[in-house]
């Protein structure tokens, strides 16, 4: 009975939407990334609630178990950073770091030797290229890059428009400016 009265309680304090400016006004930041009451900062790490439907909860919790990780806190902070970094891809902010995969016919005459021309138009973003055979007319070119996101995928745009060219795939990383001070800090180089 207690134990009602408590969750009753809470409920009517999250709905109690002067109680919690945050909610009032979200774009308050500051506000909204701190609300009282709602999680404690303990060595650096954020305690938080989350509610999900049983089934997705089901799933994460078998997906994690498979995948190796021994804590369920451990496999969100992943998922956070994934979607935070995919988020910044899409937006085309800062810097990233990854692979452009290509996947095309050899056979089509000249498709090579743009695929080739295209990387050192864009030589800046270009670290290395690794050309795969995979059959007697598919190749796969790895192309590793680093840049701005937005130059990236132009030249993953580019790539796609190449005749011969059968699929684009990037796979990255968008960095964090905090990774971008780090890494130019510590360029050996």
């Amino acid at each position: 009975m207690r134990r009602k009265r408590l969750m009753r309680s809470m409920v009517r304090d999250v709905r109690d939407v002067g109680r919690y400016p945050a909610f009032a006004e979200p774009e308050n930041l500051e506000t909204f990334n701190n609300p009282k009451g709602f999680y404690n900062s303990v060595m650096g790490a954020v305690r938080f609630s989350v509610t999900v439907p049983e089934d997705l909860m089901k799933e994460f919790n078998e997906t994690i178990s498979r995948m190796g990780y021994r804590k369920r806190s451990k496999a969100v902070q992943d998922a956070i950073r994934t979607f935070l970094s995919e988020y910044r891809w899409v937006k085309g902010e800062g810097l990233c770091v990854g692979a452009i995969l290509v996947m095309f016919n050899h056979e089509i005459k000249g498709s090579e030797e743009e695929l080739t021309d295209l990387q050192h138009s864009y030589g800046r973003l270009v670290n290395s290229t690794l050309h795969i055979h995979l059959s007697h007319k598919d190749c796969l070119e790895i192309i590793a890059v680093r840049g701005e996101a937005d130059k990236v995928r132009r030249l993953s745009e580019k790539l796609r428009t190449v005749k011969g060219v059968e699929i684009v795939k990037f796979v990255g990383i968008s960095l964090t400016e905090e990774e971008v001070n780090l890494e130019s800090s510590s360029k050996t180089c």
